[in-house]
């Protein structure tokens, strides 16, 4: 028996302490000197992804703020379980919200971080890639389908009163980044399938291209990510298995993933702070403890550069040449104009829409102002907007091919950007990382 038991501690040990095969060991080492802010879109967030982190992070003593984008107040399902009721009046909504920004602090007290070390903004949960794509300058606020509110609630927020528009969140991040000053950054991915996750990447990354000349140094940003296609797995508490990058973006142009190993105890402690959100292990208990490993995995996902081309040898109607056969969605610049490649598997119809969207950022000018391009397909028709709004200009082109859609937009009509974001939904058909996720394209200065 002695036997036996020495080899199952042997075995678990080895389960342990053998690092993944998809993942570099750890290269995050904190300091005292440090001061890591942590974006969670909505309170859980960060004790799934960054449990471990966090201690560590404290244990070097550092400095932590812990940033709370929304209060998770649509959680139907949580309120049903925990609550016993559905959310039905906008009372409820508040309530709720109330009920996970308070587990939030408990949790977070556990971990040993005081209300002190911890900001809420309580924007609309569900709403904020909305506003992302529609809601700036003098537009009209976005008004939850839900609440039918159209600005923070909360009045011990930190943005309380604030309208739901994209100006409003940018300005409340630029005041943090610039209050607290970070070394590091950690935010979820602009390719996890959660709409508030992937917008919380972009408000910062904004704030974060604003505010250059006034963090220096620039802080270090780090993804992590909580919804992934058929990921975790198992979907149970596991504590002797380690936790993988996600198979649908593991080997993904550009994602360069990072282990960070935790002790039996910190995946012990991770557990019991995830305990802490009762509202949502009342539902979805399997899910939430399958991030307690024996390790977590953040990722790096620096821009992608465009360097400008001269015009290829054939012309600039065949930009791309023969159809690419790896189905990735390219971008190139071709003179004065942005060229996209999106490959087709079939031919759209009213039931597979396309939707693409290209944002331009320029230093110096307000991001309010810069156009926000997006193109919806049905079928053979296309139809252009700016915002919200309908646009037509006869220098955009389209043009449909067998298995690709090409568009050109001349520069000046996203104002001349140095940087852009970009995506490509298909909801049609299951896509890889290009469809769905945002990336930010760095436009290089043509030699």
């Amino acid at each position: 028996m002695r036997n036996k038991s020495s080899l199952l501690f042997l075995t678990l040990s080895l389960l342990i302490l053998v690092p993944n095969a998809d993942a570099e060991a750890s290269q995050i080492q904190f300091s005292k000197s440090e001061k890591v802010l942590v974006v969670a879109p909505h309170p859980d967030d960060e004790a799934l992804g960054l449990g471990g982190v966090l201690q560590q992070a404290r244990s070097a003593g550092a400095d932590i703020r812990v940033l709370y984008l929304t209060n998770g107040e649509l959680n139907e399902m949580a309120s049903i379980f925990y609550r016993k009721r559905p959310l039905v009046l906008r009372s409820d909504f508040i309530k709720n919200g109330l009920i996970r920004k308070n587990e939030a602090v408990d949790a977070m007290a556990f971990l040993g971080l005081g209300t002190e070390d911890l900001v809420f903004f309580g924007y609309p949960d569900g709403g904020m890639l909305n506003i992302w794509l529609k809601t700036w300058g003098s537009s009209k606020p976005f008004r939850s389908l839900f609440t039918r509110i159209n600005q923070v609630p909360y009045a011990d927020c930190f943005s309380a009163g604030n309208y739901y528009r994209g100006d409003e969140i940018i300005r409340d991040l630029e005041k943090l980044l610039l209050a607290f000053q970070p070394t590091r950054v950690f935010v979820t991915a602009p390719f996890d399938l959660n709409p508030d996750h992937q917008a919380a990447y972009l408000y910062l990354e904004v704030a974060l291209m604003n505010l250059d000349a006034q963090l220096v140094p620039a802080p270090k940003v780090h993804l992590y990510v909580i919804h992934a296609h058929q990921w975790p797995q198992p979907r149970k508490f596991s504590p002797a298995r380690s936790l993988r990058s996600p198979p649908k973006v593991d080997r993904a142009e550009g994602v360069h993933w990072t282990r960070v190993p935790m002790t039996v105890e910190e995946s012990k402690k991770k557990a019991e702070t995830i305990m802490k959100y009762k509202s949502q292990i009342a539902y979805k208990k399997n899910f939430l403890l399958s991030f307690a490993r024996t390790n977590e995995i953040v990722a790096d996902y620096p821009h992608e550069r465009i360097t400008p081309q001269a015009l290829p040898p054939q012309g600039s109607d065949a930009p791309f040449g023969a159809p690419a056969q790896n189905r990735e969605v390219l971008y190139r610049i071709y003179g004065r104009d942005l060229w996209i490649q999106i490959p087709l598997s079939s031919r759209l119809d009213e039931m597979g829409v396309l939707s693409a969207y290209v944002f331009g950022y320029r230093k110096g000018f307000l991001f309010s102002d810069m156009p926000k391009f997006s193109f919806k397909l049905f079928g053979n028709k296309i139809f252009t907007y700016n915002g919200s709004r309908s646009y037509y200009d006869p220098a955009l082109v389209y043009r449909f091919e067998k298995d690709r859609i090409l568009i050109r937009i001349p520069l000046r009509l996203l104002k001349n950007p140095d940087h852009l974001f970009v995506s490509m939904r298909n909801a049609k058909e299951e896509k890889g990382l290009d469809f769905g996720a945002w990336k930010l394209l760095e436009i290089a200065k043509a030699s």
